[in-house]
C-alpha cells in the first residue's frame, strides 16, 4: 500500500509486490534451469496424426501438449495449423476433387474407356461416342473423405480434347 501526500489531500493506492508477485513469499534459493517461475523452457518433437481428409489452414489439437500452467497449472493443449501441399494432378475443392483427362479426337467422336487416377489407385472411366471438349465426368464418392462425417466427395473429370496438327 503507497500513500502520497499532496495539496489535495492524500492518495493511498494498492498494487501486488513486484518481488513476489503476491505469492506472499520470495524463493531466496531459485532452480538455475527455470530461474524460480516452476516450468522451464524446452524444446520438444511431438507427432501428429494428421486425420484423413484435413484442408489447408485446419487446426489439429494436442490436449496438454501445450504451455505449462501457471504456478504447477494444468498444461495447455498445443494447435497445429496443417498446410497442405498442392497435387500434381488434382485441385481439390471442400471435399470434391477436379482434374483433367486428355483424349484423341477420334476416341471422343467413337467413344472409349480409359483408365484414371484416383486416390485409391486406378479406375475405368467409359467415354461415350461424341464427347465434347470441357465435358464433365464425375467419379461418385472417389474424393476426398471428410473430417467430420463418413461421407467422400466426388471426382470431376474434364474432357480434353487432342487435335492432331497435321491430318493424312
Amino acid at each position: 500500500v503507497h500513500t502520497r501526500r499532496s495539496a489535495f489531500g492524500a492518495f493511498t493506492s494498492s498494487t501486488t509486490c513486484r518481488r513476489c508477485g503476491g505469492a506472499g513469499e520470495i524463493n531466496t534459493h531459485p532452480c538455475p534451469a527455470c530461474d524460480g517461475r516452476g516450468a522451464a523452457r524446452i524444446i520438444d518433437k511431438v507427432q501428429v496424426n494428421i486425420p484423413a481428409g484435413v484442408d489447408d489452414g485446419d487446426r489439429v489439437r494436442l490436449p496438454g501438449r501445450g504451455e505449462a500452467g501457471h504456478m504447477g497449472g494444468a498444461a495447455g493443449d498445443l494447435y497445429v495449423e496443417v498446410r497442405v501441399a498442392e497435387h500434381e494432378t488434382f485441385t481439390r475443392r471442400g471435399s470434391d476433387l477436379h482434374a483433367v483427362i486428355s483424349v484423341e479426337i477420334s476416341e471422343a467422336a467413337l467413344g472409349t474407356e480409359i483408365e484414371v487416377t484416383t486416390l485409391n489407385g486406378e479406375e475405368r472411366l467409359q467415354i461415350p461416342a461424341g464427347s465434347q471438349p470441357g465435358d464433365v465426368f464425375r467419379l461418385r464418392g472417389k474424393g476426398m473423405p471428410s473430417v467430420r462425417s463418413q461421407r467422400k466427395g466426388d471426382i470431376y473429370l474434364t474432357l480434353e480434347v487432342r487435335v492432331p496438327r497435321k491430318l493424312s
